[in-house]
């Protein structure tokens, strides 16, 4: 099949998506015909999934469980596209790493996030956050000087998403590692003006019981969470788990556990937080076969189903503590690192991947009236089908 990816782009526009949301709708699109060139191939199976609304290659990840009869209960790629913006104008909130740590930089919830020391602006310059410390000289060497002080420090994009441009930096014996590979003094400096647009923050250090799973890099829980919808107006918001999965590293990352960086994923238990089932990866990573799970960590042999997430009631009272304190948002992509006596929120997401993000959860996230609901309640108008769309960009069967 080939596809016309500027005509589905200009299709899903003026059907009514939003032009960010079309851009990374037309990405999961390109990927997904090269992890299941096979869906493609197959005009029955390809348009089955169309007419229902979702990515082809998606319905091959969920499985046997997929089918006419239960695929309602699983959330449609392009329900989930055309609903969004989710969180309205309060999205600027949690849009920006930087933003997010102002709002949650509150006495309640401040233990919650790491400590903040520098935003490098676009052109370069300088801004010194809340938590820099006042002994270190603002002048060139301000950075090494604080690497060298605090140990261990993440770099990131203020603006951005799945890891990507993730620097950790570690100070150790006298030298300077970089995501694990030693690197110069020369190397460090000339690090520094690729930075713009970066956050230096506390390096988040994940538990020991975390490490045992796999240590070289930090597991990260996603935790998608969602306003129930209220049958008075004046009634409190209540919270509850569209889905929830922990991500852990391989040897086939760098410096992050994302999927999308070769990472792993074990469904959770929202209430319980037990982990459930084994290890799931991307076909791009792990083949095919990643689709049925590992039972064991493929680099450190550790089983995790039945086994509980350390600090879970820390965890999850402290999440819906979050929710409360920022209750004009209604959805939640919440990126949270499990510490030796709590956690650390990393960045809350206004939209996290549901489509593979059920995969990766390893069951539907609609099987109950609550989630059913909300869904139905962020529904929007639109004027074209997904199979209209692409249908309309298709140039060769």
């Amino acid at each position: 099949m080939k596809v016309n990816f500027d005509r589905l782009s200009e299709e899903l526009l003026s059907a009514g998506m939003s032009k960010v949301r079309v851009r990374e709708m037309v990405k999961q699109i390109k990927q997904d015909m090269l992890d299941w060139p096979e869906i493609y191939d197959n005009r029955e199976k390809c348009e089955w999934a169309l007419e229902r609304g979702f990515i082809p290659g998606h319905t091959m990840l969920f499985g046997d469980d997929f089918n006419e009869q239960t695929y309602q209960n699983y959330y449609a790629d392009y329900d989930y596209f055309m609903a969004h913006p989710l969180n309205n104008h309060f999205a600027i909130w949690i849009n920006d790493k930087l933003t997010l740590k102002y709002m949650l930089n509150v006495p309640e919830l401040a233990k919650y996030m790491p400590e903040y020391y520098l935003y490098i602006e676009n052109d370069g310059h300088y801004t010194y956050l809340m938590d820099a410390p006042a002994s270190i000289k603002r002048d060139s060497d301000f950075l090494y000087n604080l690497l060298v002080e605090k140990k261990h420090l993440a770099m990131k994009p203020n603006h951005g998403a799945g890891g990507a441009g993730f620097v950790g930096l570690k100070y150790e014996d006298g030298q300077i590692y970089r995501n694990s590979q030693v690197i110069s003094r020369e190397e460090f400096e000339n690090l520094k003006p690729l930075l713009n647009g970066y956050i230096v923050t506390e390096f988040i250090e994940q538990s020991e019981e975390m490490n045992k799973v796999y240590r070289e890099t930090d597991c990260a829980l996603r935790i998608i969470l969602y306003k129930k919808v209220r049958d008075g107006k004046e009634s409190e918001p209540e919270y509850d788990c569209l889905l929830a999965y922990a991500r852990f590293g391989t040897d086939k990352n760098d410096a992050v556990s994302n999927n999308d960086q070769g990472g792993l994923a074990v469904q959770m238990d929202w209430n319980s937080g037990t982990y459930k089932g084994g290890f799931r990866g991307l076909a791009k990573f792990w083949g095919q076969e990643a689709t049925k799970g590992f039972s064991k960590h493929p680099n450190t042999g550790v089983e995790l189903d039945g086994k509980k997430i350390p600090n879970w009631d820390i965890v999850k009272n402290g999440l819906l503590d979050i929710c409360n304190y920022l209750s004009s948002l209604d959805f939640f992509g919440m990126d949270v690192i499990v510490t030796e006596d709590g956690f650390k929120i990393c960045e809350i997401n206004s939209a996290p991947s549901t489509g593979r993000g059920q995969y990766l959860y390893g069951k539907c996230c609609l099987d109950n009236e609550d989630a059913r609901r909300f869904v139905e309640s962020k529904k929007r108008p639109y004027t074209k089908s997904f199979i209209e769309c692409f249908k309309a960009a298709i140039e060769e069967y």
